[in-house]
């Protein structure tokens, strides 16, 4: 369903450390084609700035050998809030930034450095008026959300391999990133380039703003993951719910500096309807 909405034009790829996937190349954020299953837990031969982290202390059984996105993982967690929670978020949406005139290829891209954000919890109806807002189930947000907290840039916050909660400023990650990759304070870099940066950013608030490349599932795949991978099922009583965590990515790549990041938004979605299969 939704699979003939895709908006297609000029194809090439996007980086990706397990797969290689074909994007293509628009400004339009409805996109639905596979993507590779599931996202990995952690990349390999990437900076990693901040550190997923989940309670372990309210896990009250496991689930053994769950075939979840193509993938067998073990000691899925159950958590007596959330009733349960997939070992990997499924990935739904990989957003990359352009430029006018300019076919970025991620393949060539510097090495990224990733942040990984607080998972923010949401309801069923909000994330899909966000993310999936029409009938068809296809990714699509739209300008009524621009600004939304939950999609901004600057609204986020990460966790530190210290276990240290910090906001994330995007015009200011990039700046102390690149500060260290050129191993100067900021008061040495010459003003011409903090200036082409400000303006490289000027208009970059939140994902609506990310007019480049991007690649989406449908609601009703993200669904029939969880119900192949025979982790959930269908459910009539009302009470009944589940709690998934569900991932997007987005590679934002600044000409000016030559940096790349890997934001990594995090939502833990409450979906009605349904309960998890656990014997």
């Amino acid at each position: 369903m939704g699979e003939n909405d895709s908006v297609h034009s000029n194809s090439h790829k996007l980086y990706d450390e397990n797969a290689e996937v074909s994007l293509t190349n628009s400004t339009n954020h409805s996109h639905s084609q596979p993507l590779p299953e599931p996202c990995p837990e952690d990349m390999q031969n990437e900076e990693d700035v901040s550190e997923y982290s989940d309670s372990d202390s309210e896990s009250v059984m496991k689930i053994n050998k769950v075939l979840l996105g193509y993938k067998e993982v073990t000691n899925t967690r159950v958590n007596r809030q959330t009733k349960t929670r997939s070992l990997f978020p499924i990935c739904f949406a990989h957003m990359q930034n352009g430029f006018e005139g300019i076919n970025v290829n991620s393949e060539t891209l510097p090495p990224k450095t990733i942040f990984k954000f607080i998972p923010i919890e949401m309801d069923y109806t909000t994330f899909r008026n966000i993310f999936y807002p029409h009938y068809s189930g296809v990714f699509n947000i739209n300008e009524t959300n621009a600004y939304h907290g939950s999609i901004s840039f600057d609204q986020q916050e990460f966790k530190t391999i210290n276990d240290v909660v910090r906001p994330f400023h995007l015009c200011d990650q990039v700046i102390n990133v690149y500060s260290a990759k050129m191993n100067k304070q900021m008061k040495d870099i010459p003003q011409n380039i903090l200036l082409s940066f400000e303006n490289e950013t000027t208009d970059v608030h939140s994902l609506f703003h990310i007019k480049g490349n991007t690649e989406s599932i449908t609601w009703d795949k993200i669904i029939h993951r969880l119900i192949n991978s025979h982790l959930i099922k269908s459910s009539s009583d009302k009470k009944d719910f589940i709690v998934e965590r569900l991932q997007l990515r987005c590679t934002f790549y600044s000409k000016i500096l030559n940096i790349t990041f890997e934001l990594q938004f995090n939502y833990d979605v409450t979906i009605p309807g349904y309960k998890y299969c656990i014997n």
